[in-house]
């Protein structure tokens, strides 16, 4: 309890500080904007044919959009969709202010279709990034899958080797955040992929991902 006799005075305190108003909350949230550093992210997105079912397609694309929402006009994203292609890029170091609506496009025009090589599109992902040369920027790819990998040409050993060494670096290396979307997505590769970067692992619902994206950009 909060009494007097543990040298607490519950009255405390009498005077606080006013809530400021609108014009300048939205001026010290542009200033933040404006001086935080930017990022350089990758969304490498599942696309495979697994993906048709229990409207899993339709919530990965709004929680895509999520993403592309929360993140700056002057951040550089990259889009990778794969199946069992992990080289269908769609975008590359574009800027969001100027390719925000593209993006949004591309992402509405994905379909599920093919297999799923996830562990070939995490390193075309992870070399991409590293042939940027984004130093100054905070590097992430953004990772969603709703099943086991079936078409890689890469070993999941080889994966956490690449990621884990790139942590180790002066940079601190690319953080990579898995989503484990659906019954099927293996919560311990994933995770394992996320922990060697430093990253996080989510489990991902029809009725959380676009949270999940939500809170992902928080972390850039």
């Amino acid at each position: 309890r909060f009494t007097a006799q543990f040298g607490v005075d519950p009255q405390q305190p009498q005077t606080t500080l006013e809530v400021p108003d609108v014009a300048v909350t939205q001026a010290i949230l542009e200033l933040w904007h404006e001086r935080k550093k930017k990022s350089n992210v990758v969304l490498v997105l599942d696309t495979s044919g697994s993906m048709k079912h229990e409207s899993k397609m339709a919530n990965a694309k709004g929680g895509a959009r999520q993403l592309i929402e929360m993140l700056g006009d002057e951040d550089s994203f990259s889009f990778l969709p794969f199946n069992d292609n992990a080289t269908l890029w769609v975008m590359r170091n574009e800027k969001v202010g100027q390719k925000r609506d593209e993006a949004n496009r591309q992402i509405g025009s994905l379909f599920a279709n093919g297999g799923t090589a996830l562990y070939d599109a995490i390193i075309e992902g992870h070399r991409h990034i590293a042939e940027t040369d984004a130093t100054d920027r905070i590097n992430a790819i953004v990772v969603l899958s709703d099943g086991a990998d079936r078409d890689s040409k890469q070993k999941l050993e080889k994966v956490i080797s690449v990621i884990a060494a790139d942590a180790e670096s002066a940079s601190g290396g690319v953080r990579v955040f898995t989503i484990g979307y659906g019954s099927g997505a293996l919560a311990d590769v994933l995770g394992r992929i996320a922990d060697a970067s430093r990253g996080k692992y989510y489990e991902g619902t029809p009725e959380n991902i676009e949270k999940i994206f939500k809170e992902i950009s928080t972390f850039f």
